[in-house]
């Protein structure tokens, strides 16, 4: 999904639905913070990869 994907769902949302995440065995909790994260990934081909 990219950003601009997530945006459209969310402008089909009202301004004032809640945001939920997965919460503690099965249930969900209000959102209390977004963060922005820098991800890298790294492939390494070789013995045991499939």
């Amino acid at each position: 999904m990219t950003v601009a994907e997530l945006i459209e769902i969310l402008r089909a949302l009202p301004a004032s639905a809640s945001v939920i995440v997965q919460g503690y065995e099965s249930g969900f909790n209000d959102a209390i913070c977004a963060a922005r994260w820098s991800v890298t990934l790294a492939v390494t081909w070789g013995a045991g990869c499939v």
